[in-house]
């Protein structure tokens, strides 16, 4: 019996001392445990904290006001990673069944890119990915005569914008509707002035400042960029990957829809919002090597630096096709004698 009671004790002590040493070491591995989930979620070497913070979940139907949903594959993985998110689907899957765009699923907890064309907005357990569309970065000079509302960038009489994520505009404040480009690439020149979407302009959306940013010699208006993907080019594209129109430096015109491949594109959703490289005027914004601008209140121009204007709008709703170099109003571009009044070239933090 002594021997039964001598090993239960010594059996008693040592569960006690691993006890006793396993409750010393928890703290640590606690704190360890910490520190790994933070580097799970922030990887401090590769994103800064106002990168993470830049990117959030929004409501299925729309982000909220001062951000816009993720333009592209890339930076959609990118936002992933900043997230610290399971990122699939490579370049882009299509789904009926979800929001299109970058979307987070719920249930799944991971990331990608829809390239359906509409999508559906059915399910309840998908959340868009959305990134600040605050201007912010590149506050636009009060004495340009260049204001933002929303989706929508105004350039003295002219108000180019979305007013409903398939559509983009450009209409003059007495009311004519000058040009229209849809999704799926095609164009609808003017004059409009009447009714509902026959107009389509953005004259009635509201003042408040949301879904315009500039990137890298480009600015995304709601679904719709205007850039300069080369130098020698300008585009106006949608989301979905139709090119409705292509400016080339010799002033001429080139109508979509193009959606392939490589120059017949030409389009800047490839470009980044990291970089910021534009520049303002009197009622002019520069994008690379191209100027939009309302050189005298009745007309808004499209024109490369070289010295040819590619397309001309007027204020009775007509449009005006280049190319053209020479002279006064047959060129209304506004090189001339349009200072630079700000730039906005550095990287954003």
């Amino acid at each position: 019996m002594s021997m039964v009671v001598h090993m239960f004790l010594l059996s008693f002590l040592i569960l006690t001392c691993i006890a006793k040493k396993s409750l010393e070491l928890h703290p640590l591995q606690e704190n360890v445990s910490e520190e790994m989930n933070l580097s799970k979620y922030i990887n401090m070497e590769k994103f800064t904290r106002n990168e993470v913070l830049r990117y959030s979940r929004g409501p299925k139907t729309g982000c909220e006001d001062n951000s816009i949903q993720v333009a592209n594959p890339s930076e959609c993985e990118q936002a992933a990673q900043a997230l610290n998110v399971r990122y699939w689907g490579g370049s882009g899957h299509s789904s009926g069944a979800d929001p299109k765009g970058c979307i987070y699923r719920i249930p799944d907890k991971d990331i990608y890119f829809n390239t359906h064309s509409t999508g559906s907005l059915g399910r309840n357990d998908r959340q868009l990915i959305c990134e600040s569309s605050a201007t912010s970065e590149c506050d636009i000079p009060a004495d340009s005569q260049i204001s933002v509302g929303f989706q929508y960038l105004q350039i003295g009489e002219w108000r180019l914008g979305d007013p409903d994520g398939r559509h983009f505009s450009i209409a003059h404040k007495d009311g004519y509707t000058a040009m229209i480009y849809r999704s799926d690439g095609t164009i609808h020149p003017g004059p409009r002035i009447c009714c509902g979407l026959d107009q389509l302009s953005t004259w009635k959306s509201s003042t408040t400042p949301s879904g315009v940013k500039f990137g890298d010699k480009f600015v995304q208006i709601g679904e719709w960029r205007l850039g300069d993907p080369d130098g020698t080019h300008f585009s106006i594209a949608h989301r979905d990957g139709y090119t409705a129109e292509i400016f080339r430096s010799d002033g001429t015109v080139h109508h979509g829809p193009r959606n392939c491949c490589g120059l017949w594109q030409l389009n800047t959703f490839s470009q980044s919002f990291k970089d910021i490289h534009v520049q303002f005027g009197n009622r002019t914004l520069q994008l690379g090597e191209w100027r939009l601008g309302a050189p005298d209140g009745t007309h808004f121009s499209i024109a490369h630096r070289d010295g040819y204007t590619a397309e001309i709008f007027r204020s009775d709703g007509t449009v005006h096709n280049g190319p053209r170099n020479c002279c006064g109003l047959w060129q209304l571009n506004t090189y001339e004698n349009r200072p630079v009044i700000k730039s906005c070239n550095a990287p954003t933090v």
